[in-house]
């Protein structure tokens, strides 16, 4: 049995999420349960201070009926005390607009319904879709042509495309790792994905799956058996150990022998710098799992960051891993 991590982008509405970053076990099941990600909230109890008319005055409606933060019925403009009412009510939305705000904002990433095709409107774009993702680019697979790259007796990181990977990317990640690390790094030829695999419902490929390919295609070329194997694919997926989340950025597991990680850019956004960053990033943190054993960390600006549920998330992480070349 493998261990299993995944970072998402996914969360209930301020419920349970059973998971976040996933769970990532690290290498050897030694980061169980740290990545728990859940997050509650509960609603407002009661209303605002009501207000209390004068002696023969007739009340003025503050709430409608549908709940809090409903309608608030108009006073007629003859009101002597409306000015007062809105002065009341003032601090207390004042103080509340962090709040909705953190609303609007979960709710331009959150489908809460269990197996739901993604809504490529409330999250990041999506570059290629299903089966345009699959075939290998030509420049790739021109590129990185020898398929025994790895077959070597030490311990390396292999990197490989799948899917309509760009070159461009798998050059400047494999040149990150070698002159931030010092560490050899190969890139594997190119392998273009099954279309039988995608689920149509979701319209997304499970990652679970994909590592499981690659590692019995290149199982024999792989020289030693602490080989990290880097994924790296367009391909927008999901992970079926945790199926009610929308979509993962990536997946990190380990077996006998070694460790993979997946690393979707999908929903990385737009422009090479910003999409190469994120990626690397990801990259980053599944190599320092997996290669050099670091445990993950709850900072927000570590690399090794163990509850990414959003780009904004990425985008605060450092890219430097705590070693010294």
């Amino acid at each position: 049995m493998f261990s299993f991590a995944a970072d998402i982008s996914s969360m209930g509405w301020f419920g349970s999420m059973r998971g976040g970053d996933g769970e990532p076990q690290g290498v050897g099941g030694r980061q169980q349960g740290r990545d728990q990600a859940s997050r509650h909230a509960g609603e407002p109890k009661g209303y605002p201070a009501e207000h209390f008319p004068r002696l023969g005055e007739e009340p003025e409606p503050l709430m409608s009926g549908f709940g809090w933060f409903g309608r608030i019925d108009e006073t007629p403009p003859s009101s002597p005390r409306k000015l007062g009412l809105w002065k009341r009510l003032l601090p207390i939305m004042t103080a509340l607009l962090p709040l909705l705000v953190a609303i609007g904002l979960v709710a331009d990433v959150v489908d809460g319904g269990q197996g739901r095709q993604p809504n490529q409107r409330q999250t990041s774009r999506i570059d290629c879709v299903a089966e345009e993702c699959f075939e290998v680019d030509p420049n790739v697979a021109a590129t990185f042509s020898n398929q025994f790259a790895c077959d070597v007796p030490e311990k390396i990181v292999c990197l490989v495309p799948v899917g309509r990977t760009q070159v461009d990317l798998l050059q400047s990640v494999s040149f990150s790792l070698e002159s931030n690390l010092g560490i050899e790094v190969e890139v594997l030829p190119p392998l273009a994905l099954p279309a039988d695999g995608l689920n149509q419902e979701r319209h997304q490929y499970p990652s679970d799956q994909i590592q499981l390919y690659v590692r019995s295609k290149y199982q024999t070329q792989i020289g030693y058996s602490g080989t990290m194997l880097v994924i790296i694919t367009p391909v927008d997926i999901y992970t079926i150990q945790r199926e009610n989340w929308r979509y993962a950025f990536g997946t990190f597991h380990t077996y006998p022998g070694g460790a993979a990680g997946v690393v979707s850019t999908a929903r990385f956004g737009n422009g090479i710098r910003t999409v190469a960053s994120r990626t690397q990033k990801m990259v980053n943190k599944y190599v320092g799992m997996g290669y050099y054993n670091l445990p993950l960390s709850s900072d927000p600006n570590s690399p090794l960051y163990n509850n990414i549920l959003s780009v904004r998330d990425l985008d605060k992480m450092s890219e430097r891993l705590p070693i010294t070349p």
